[in-house]
């Protein structure tokens, strides 16, 4: 299972979701339809020694959302209720199963929610984020 597919995992328990429906790479038309994307950005943060590194994996999540000049402020206000439940989690040091080999660090968004683009109705929201974690 891929990092981006067990983010996906740990971020449909956030209570904040409408559908629990995450998909990867790929957004559909539908409101509170949410996606994940991953960064292009350089994977080692720290190589050790004895061979490990310390490493992240930045991504975007992205939501469909309804548009118009109430909702905005709704729309910001979701994406800093997810921005701060994934604070929270670290806090409480639930954290993404990575697998064998790989022990996470951190989770926490690098920006605030942002209009990506509108059209009519709907809009596309996301927030940058990223997962540090230490790799064998």
């Amino acid at each position: 299972m891929s990092i981006l597919e067990r983010i996906r995992e740990y971020i449909a328990d956030c209570p904040y979701l409408t559908d629990s429906c995450i998909y990867i790479d790929f957004l559909d038309d539908k409101l509170y339809g949410y996606m994940l994307e991953g960064v292009p950005v350089s994977e080692v943060v720290r190589r050790y020694a004895d061979g490990g590194s310390i490493r992240r994996y930045e991504f975007v999540f992205g939501a469909r959302l309804p548009y118009g000049t109430e909702q905005t402020a709704l729309n910001h206000q979701f994406y800093q209720q997810f921005s701060e439940w994934l604070e929270e989690q670290m806090e409480k040091g639930k954290l993404p199963d990575l697998g064998k080999g790989k022990i996470p660090h951190s989770i926490k968004a690098l920006s605030h929610g942002y209009l990506l683009d509108g059209d009519g109705n709907c809009a596309r929201y996301q927030i940058q984020c990223e997962l540090e974690y230490y790799q064998d």
